[in-house]
């Protein structure tokens, strides 16, 4: 439970703070769901959710998300290299709406305290240290690189 707990976090820090207006495009932002191209030009005026199932409740109606994908998904059912568009943007409205990350940057002091009764403070330092250079084209994309990497690293 404590893993599920600390990868329901981690996902919630990975998403929110990634959503910095763009004036051009990016082929796959073009593909993203008009949901998400909007949050990710608004997010960051957004008061974020008092709760982690504020967080996941706002960020599912926001990218559409069905509970039992999310479900499926933690579970093993669905790979990360078969993960919807949808679902990356939804782990990156997590991880922002949480504070765990902001314009691109882990927060670290954020995903410490989160983590501190799951992994030593060091221990979660080097998986941050280790998972901070993952980079990807759009916002969504490395939201969910960084997390699929912390959670790896947390097992």
């Amino acid at each position: 439970m404590k893993l599920f707990v600390l990868v329901f976090i981690t996902v919630n820090w990975f998403v929110l703070s990634w959503c910095q207006p763009t004036t051009t495009k990016t082929s796959m932002q073009a593909s993203m769901p008009a949901t998400t191209q909007a949050s990710m030009t608004s997010a960051a005026a957004a008061a974020a959710p008092a709760t982690i199932d504020d967080a996941a409740k706002k960020c599912m109606a926001q990218e559409n998300i069905d509970p039992q994908y999310s479900k499926d998904f933690e579970s093993g059912k669905i790979k990360p290299e078969s993960v919807s568009t949808s679902y990356k943007c939804f782990i990156h409205c997590v991880v922002e709406a949480r504070g765990f990350m902001k314009n691109g940057q882990l927060l670290e002091e954020n995903i410490v305290k989160a983590a501190e009764n799951i992994k030593s403070v060091d221990e979660v330092r080097k998986i941050i240290g280790n998972c901070k250079i993952a980079k990807a084209q759009n916002p969504c994309e490395e939201s969910f690189n960084k997390y699929m990497c912390i959670r790896s690293e947390l097992k």
